[in-house]
């Protein structure tokens, strides 16, 4: 057996650089987080569009009124959780929102209504950063497109005025412009582990580069989320 000086060197060499990869890849499976996948739930503070508020004006001795809402529907979607390295994460939160808009006006012989529905997918990625065991911020970006699916037009004429019996007309359009709109985002997730299951709740700020809907539509927006991911 061939004891040189130099044999014995190298096996030195090849051990120890043998030792190091072994504790490399031991750190690392010890850091690294298994992925994640689950559902999430979310919801806004506020309605995706800003509603004017009107005052009743005289119409001949009848007020004239208009009214104007927009539906508050909470968001629903699938919650993933990548690891990427120690202490960072990509979350993936694909979701839709059923969202609404109504105006109605009365006057003295008839009421108009304006009634839209829509579908709106976003697609939030956010990067995350573990600052404590149960708090992780995160940054990111978010695209999402708007699809109406409904709007319906309705005009009521009372008996009287124009004809003597009054009438209905309703006109729906099925609505097949998509509206696609960027934005940024930064949250913060609390995450508790239990058994095979981990309960994040979530506060996220989005911030879109430009309004759903025109004028009418948001740029901010607050939302309050749970996040159950096995």
């Amino acid at each position: 057996m061939d004891k040189s000086p130099l044999r014995w060197s190298r096996l030195v060499r090849c051990e120890n650089v043998g030792v190091r990869y072994l504790l490399f890849f031991s750190m690392f499976a010890a850091w690294a987080e298994r992925p994640e996948f689950g559902a999430h739930a979310s919801w806004p503070a506020v309605t995706p569009y800003r509603v004017r508020q009107y005052s009743p004006i005289d119409c001949g001795g009848t007020a004239c009124t208009q009214l104007e809402s927009a539906g508050r529907r909470a968001i629903l979607g699938l919650s993933l959780r990548i690891p990427v390295a120690p202490r960072f994460a990509l979350r993936i939160t694909p979701a839709w929102q059923r969202i609404s808009f109504d105006y109605t006006s009365n006057d003295r012989g008839s009421s108009y209504a304006l009634y839209l529905t829509a579908n709106r997918w976003e697609l939030p990625v956010v990067a995350e950063w573990r600052l404590a065991k149960h708090v992780r911020p995160g940054i990111g970006g978010v695209a999402s497109v708007v699809t109406p699916s409904r709007l319906t037009s309705k005009l009521v004429v009372n008996p009287g005025f124009g004809t003597p019996g009054g009438y209905t007309n309703v006109f729906r359009v099925d609505g097949s412009e998509r509206l696609a709109v960027a934005g940024l985002v930064a949250d913060v997730e609390f995450p508790f582990r239990v058994p095979a299951l981990t309960i994040a709740p979530n506060l996220r700020y989005t911030r879109w580069v430009s309004k759903h809907f025109g004028e009418r539509g948001r740029l901010d927006n607050l939302t309050v989320g749970l996040s159950l991911r096995f």
